[in-house]
């Protein structure tokens, strides 16, 4: 059965007619390629990040504090230190002051107000904004996940039914060239799509989403006007449809949820807290901060200069540290003084994702199913967990997690073991392998070749193939990036999990 589906795989890459899409010059680098992080067991004393040595375009005033700086402070001093979950919850999603939610071009001069959001475009993705993401770098990324999709469809008897659940879209770019790969493979009939599910809490990319979408479903004709686009605050929200087949796809989205982060000690594990250091001077400088020098880029002070917040042990237990740490049974072999980051969150989706995949409506074994479904997770990370990945992303360039809090996009490793476990009894993971293999195996070479061909210039072409190279290279996306396979899980108690093509060759 594999090797018809990678003869398949391939043949519907080939087959691929449309032309060249413009995605512009990719100049700009993308995360993995600025950040090298530490995933030994063993925790320093301080997190360590490898910082860009020279000057960033976009450093903040450090006589300048931002709203959201401000507001992060008086919540700890009255509520005590944070978790740094929720520390990424308020830089990221504070309904006027968060990375996504906010007006990202402020007027000028404004007291209170980010100054470094006065530089930053609108768009946070892309060669302008704060991280580039595979599906603009290249056409080739999204048809070929469409591709895969598409196999999985077929394997599973080519149901009438089929909706499409994307978690975090961007711009709506990756879904864009999925829908139109579906559209241009004729045994996929464009009456078989009934709606678009979109989990995205900015209203302005809400906006953005639904005029890219909703522009590629005027291409399908008549029926395309029958597709429902709806958008959802969180997964959890989304119905599960038994007579659906549902198609999940979430790229990069997992790596921004929080994270917890608790460290070993002798008395057991304790929570790493954001808390304000209490010997903190405001700089009396008002020139930008000075770039970290490259010999300290393993070093950074957990401390930051510019706004005093700083990372603190907690001494007492508490009932997070107490359950969180005993979720999975390989954290028990982190030795003392050794720390780990958790995403209760990211188990959370996962398996509400595992149950729509399934289609699922319970956690009993004997619950029934619905008749199928797919996910595929596209995200940073390892099969396993790190300890010291927390960092932050701003113009291209790290920056200190703390530094104008609000400015920056936060991430972290995503593990992909914690995920699988989250599947248990609902869903049936396949791999994770990296996206090297992934493109390769689904006919990343032919469609190439293709696209070659219908190339006007030589200009042209160039962009192409520096395109694909940067996809697949092994220092690079190609090794760093994790496609994480999701399948119903099998029915009956007696049944067997098939292999799925490329995860298992």
């Amino acid at each position: 059965m594999l090797p018809r589906i990678e003869t398949n795989c391939r043949i519907l890459s080939r087959r691929l007619s449309y032309p060249r899409v413009s995605r512009g010059a990719t100049a700009s680098r993308p995360r993995e390629s600025i950040l090298r992080w530490n995933s030994s067991h063993a925790a320093p004393s301080t997190p360590q990040f490898e910082i860009s040595s020279k000057p960033s375009a976009t450093s903040p005033d450090p006589s300048h504090s931002g709203q959201l700086l401000k507001l992060i402070k008086d919540s700890i001093k009255i509520t005590g230190p944070l978790p740094v979950a929720r520390y990424m919850q308020f830089c990221l999603g504070h309904p006027t002051q968060g990375y996504y939610t906010r007006k990202r071009t402020q007027a000028p001069g404004n007291e209170g107000e980010s100054k470094v959001l006065e530089q930053v475009e609108t768009d946070v993705f892309g060669r302008k904004g704060d991280f580039i993401t595979s599906p603009e770098i290249s056409q080739m990324f999204g048809e070929l996940v469409g591709v895969w999709f598409l196999t999985q469809w077929v394997a599973q008897g080519r149901p009438d039914n089929v909706r499409i659940v994307e978690l975090g879209p961007g711009r709506g770019t990756l879904l864009d060239d999925i829908l139109r790969t579906f559209q241009s493979v004729p045994s996929f009939p464009s009456t078989a799509l009934r709606s678009v599910n979109l989990v995205e809490t900015s209203e302005p990319l809400r906006a953005q989403q639904r005029a890219k979408i909703q522009s590629r479903l005027e291409t399908f004709g008549e029926h395309g006007k029958n597709v429902n686009v709806e958008f959802w605050n969180w997964v959890g929200e989304i119905p599960v449809e038994k007579d659906t087949f549902t198609i999940v796809l979430a790229h990069e989205f997992f790596d921004a949820l929080p994270i917890h982060v608790f460290q070993k000690t002798e008395e057991g594990w304790r929570e790493i807290f954001v808390n304000v250091d209490s010997e903190w001077v405001p700089p009396a400088t008002t020139e930008s901060r000075p770039a970290i020098p490259a010999e300290q880029a393993h070093s950074t002070p957990s401390t930051d200069p510019t706004s005093g917040l700083t990372l603190a042990l907690s001494r007492e237990s508490s009932t997070l540290s107490d359950i969180l740490p005993t979720t999975s049974s390989r954290f028990e072999d982190v030795p003392v003084g050794g720390r780990v980051e958790i995403s209760k969150d990211s188990y959370e989706m996962m398996r509400m994702v595992g149950k729509l995949v399934s289609g699922l409506e319970g956690e009993e074994s004997e619950a029934q199913g619905g008749i199928g479904g797919v996910g595929l997770i596209v995200d940073y990370g390892m099969d396993g967990f790190s300890t010291n990945s927390f960092r932050a992303f701003r113009r291209h360039e790290i920056v200190h997690v703390f530094d104008d809090p609000g400015s920056a996009d936060l991430t972290a490793n995503v593990d992909f073991a914690y995920m699988k476990e989250a599947l248990a009894g609902v869903a049936t993971p396949h791999g994770p392998i990296n996206q090297r293999s992934f493109l390769t195996s689904l006919g990343l070479a032919p469609r190439l070749d293709r696209l070659l061909q219908s190339a006007k210039t030589k200009e042209q072409k160039i962009q192409i193939a520096n395109a694909a190279r940067r996809l697949v290279q092994e220092d690079g996306m190609g090794g760093e990036y994790q496609f994480l396979g999701i399948t119903p899980r099998p029915a009956g108690s007696q049944a067997v999990e098939e292999e799925v093509y490329p995860f298992e060759v």
